[in-house]
Order: C-alpha cells, then sequence, then structure tokens
C-alpha cells in the first residue's frame, strides 16, 4: 500500500494526542492538518515519490553558514560547530550518512549539535557508533531527540508504531561523548554560551520553561529542538539562534513552488533553510536520510557547519 511522508509521521502523533488534547491544543491541530492531506497533494506527492526513485540519489552536501549570535562575547567569535540531523540510519551501505565522514575530512569543529532522528532500524543503530566517533568535535557535543528516536514507524510485523527502547540509542551516544538535553540547558566557556536543548515538538514532549531555567535575556543562547514547531510556542523565551531539522526540507520539492508537504504546524516556506521566525534567528536543515518516500527530489541531503560571529567585533576597513 502506497503511504506519504505525512501520513507516516502523523501516526503516533494521533495516539499521543488523544492522551494531551486539553493540554495541547496546537499538537492536535496539528494531526488534523498532518492527517488530511488534500487529494490533489498526496497525488502529487506519490507521482513524485516515483518519478525520485528513477533517477540518482541526490548528492549529500555540505552547507556552510556564518551567524551572528547576540551576545556572544568577543573571544569566541568565530567558534565552529557542526550540525546534524535526521539521519535515519539503516544497515544500508549506500546510505548517504556513511558518506559524512569522507565529507568532512579536514573539517574540524569546536562543537557538534545533533537534533534527532539518529537511527531507523537495528541495523542503522549498531552502524550508528562509528559514525559519531568519526565525528567528534575538539569541545563538547550535544544531542535532542526526536520522533523517529521515541518511536519504530516500519517495523516487519507490520503493525502501528511502537515505542522503541531508547537504552541502546542513549548508551551509543553517550559512550561517543555526546550528552543527551531533555528540557535542560549547559553553560559553555564559563557560562558564555548557553546551549538549551528540548524533547521532540513533534510529539509534544518540549517543556520550555523548565529547558530555560535560569537562562537570561543577556546571555548567547543556542536553541536545539527537533521540530521547529517550538517556535510557535517559545513565549517569553528568545533564543539567539534555533537549529532544527524533523521537516528533510519537505524532501520532495518542485522548482519554484517548493515542498508539497511540510509536517510541521509552521507554513511549507519554512520547511528548509535560514530564516527569522517571530524575531528568532532559525535555521532549518534538510537533513541526511529519508522516511516514508525513500527518495529526494530537488533537495539534496546536508550537513551543516556554522560559524558563529559576536555581535561586538568590530571591522576596520582602512
Amino acid at each position: 500500500m502506497a503511504y506519504s511522508f505525512m501520513e507516516e509521521e502523523a501516526r503516533p502523533v494521533q495516539k499521543i494526542t488523544e492522551r494531551r488534547r486539553q493540554r495541547e491544543p496546537l499538537l492536535a491541530n496539528r494531526v488534523q492538518r498532518q492527517s488530511r492531506p488534500s487529494l490533489v497533494r498526496a497525488y502529487a506527492w506519490r507521482a513524485l515519490q516515483g518519478a525520485a526513485r528513477t533517477l540518482p540519489p541526490e548528492e549529500l552536501g555540505l552547507t556552510r553558514l556564518e551567524l551572528t549570535l547576540p551576545h556572544l562575547p568577543r573571544h569566541l567569535d568565530g567558534l565552529t560547530m557542526l550540525h546534524v540531523t535526521d539521519l535515519h540510519l539503516t544497515g544500508e551501505a549506500d546510505h548517504p550518512a556513511r558518506g559524512v565522514p569522507d565529507l568532512l575530512k579536514g573539517v574540524q569543529c569546536d562543537l557538534t549539535v545533533y537534533t534527532g532522528d539518529m537511527v531507523e532500524d537495528e541495523a542503522g543503530r549498531e552502524a550508528l557508533p562509528p559514525l559519531l566517533h568519526a565525528l567528534r568535535p575538539r569541545e563538547a557535543a550535544f544531542a535532542v531527540l526526536g520522533n523517529h528516536d521515541h518511536y519504530r514507524y516500519r517495523h516487519e510485523s507490520g503493525e502501528g508504531p511502537r515505542q522503541n527502547d531508547l537504552g541502546p540509542l542513549l548508551h551509543a551516544m553517550e559512550t561517543a561523548g555526546i550528552e543527551i538535553l531533555v528540557n535542560t540547558n549547559r553553560r559553555l566557556y564559563n557560562g558564555a554560551l548557553c546551549v538549551v536543548g528540548v524533547d521532540d515538538p513533534a510529539l509534544g514532549r518540549d517543556d520550555l520553561d523548565r529547558a530555560f531555567v535560569g537562562v537570561g535575556p543577556a546571555e548567547a543562547t543556542l536553541l536545539l529542538a527537533h521540530s521547529p514547531d517550538v517556535l510557535v510556542r517559545l513565549g517569553d523565551h528568545h533564543p539567539g539562534l534555533l537549529l532544527a531539522g524533523h521537516t528533510h526540507g519537505g524532501q520532495l520539492r518542485l522548482p519554484g513552488l517548493g515542498p508539497i508537504g511540510s509536517i510541521s504546524v509552521l507554513p511549507r516556506r519554512y520547511a528548509m533553510g535560514l530564516y527569522v521566525y517571530e524575531g528568532v534567528q532559525t535555521y532549518v536543515s534538510r537533513g541526511i536520510g529519508t522516511s516514508g518516500a525513500r527518495a529526494r527530489l530537488n533537495c539534496p541531503p546536508e550537513v551543516t557547519v556554522i560559524t558563529l560571529r559576536s555581535s561586538r567585533v568590530v571591522s576596520v576597513v582602512a
């Protein structure tokens, strides 16, 4: 039976929403939008999925950005950070994530951050440790969890989504020196940079008030979240930069029109890239792997190297 990326991702969210509908009306609206895609979009998605599978896989690329982080001290100007998201790693020998170490040869970053959906199956979990070790940064690595970390959407029995045993995944990540942030924050460089991480917003597991405890408005703050949906409920919290994934950039895109659909409460134009939403600087990566449709079209996989700049550094031109 044919199914879409949007339909697949909606299933476990719908289960959780029944228990949280009163507390999370926004999440309920999201499920309604995802579980009732228009017939036109559904047919277009399946047509593009078929077309994409006849083409060579789109190549993994390295995206480089220079971004000003408000309140970043002058001595941290030039800090580099690798952003990796949505690996959806499997046991397949040609999975695009396996090309990441070669792509990053000679690239050494100060920090590495992962924004969820690490593996797709058991074989992917077994293949994960060597990849994580190859991407070790100079200073520290952090991660947040995504919906595919919490749930397994595809399995041999053909039944609906099952909740994952997170133990093996968390052990693999911690062994590689990665700290998982679950609605909490950590300070680096003697408090000069604050990294905030929330559990998956797509499943309604994020707790922003808890995550931002002790974080002041005048701090250089980086927020990690699997889904950009966290933007619509930031409230009084105002990070200097949000890094997210989840949408895969739409995965199947039409030139000039963008993605056919996006698994987010945000408009489709926010499915990927750098933008400012309600005053919050945001980068949503296209990610590496795929889900639902095992193909990409006009939406190549990526990893991102970000150089952070301090607004306090003044360039003098002679």
